[in-house]
């Protein structure tokens, strides 16, 4: 579950909860697009501590060479959800908890709004918006790249 050790505080705590909502929204009106789709927001609620590990069941996983964004969502997931069952270096199990942070906590609901596209400029701004108040160094680092992308694409455009 998200930093069982430590409490999210403040936005994190904000963030989750409106997550909880919106996944348990999406899940009860039905409109995930394929069965992965739905793991990856099953997993995140479960992540999100949103849902009871015995109200679910864990699928098997599949190969990850060259595999889909969402494949490797859901491995990240998986790995944080069973960090006390695995033995992984504490490094390598810091990088796959905060994937596991940014994909719940963020990106499953903009990959999930993705497919209207009359709904991508403001979903994007409302990314931006949110990534700037997201307090990870790494992910401020991205916006900031992210950003000057931006900011390049509108000047070509002119």
């Amino acid at each position: 579950m998200l930093d069982e050790e430590r409490p999210v505080k403040g936005f994190l705590e904000e963030q989750r909860v409106k997550m909880v909502n919106y996944i348990q929204n999406v899940l009860k009106d039905g409109s995930h697009l394929t069965e992965d789709f739905k793991e990856l927001l099953q997993l995140s609620l479960l992540y999100l501590g949103g849902w009871s590990e015995n109200d679910f069941s864990f699928r098997i996983a599949g190969a990850l060479h060259q595999a889909r964004w969402v494949a490797k969502a859901i491995y990240a997931l998986k790995i944080a959800l069973f960090t006390k069952q695995l033995n992984i270096p504490q490094q390598e199990l810091k990088g796959m908890k905060r994937v596991a942070h940014f994909v719940s906590l963020i990106y499953v609901r903009f990959w999930h709004e993705a497919i209207v596209s009359q709904w991508a400029p403001k979903n994007y701004l409302n990314m931006l918006q949110l990534l700037s108040t997201c307090p990870y160094a790494d992910v401020k680092k991205g916006l900031s790249q992210l950003l000057r992308d931006t900011f390049g694409i509108c000047q070509k455009q002119t």
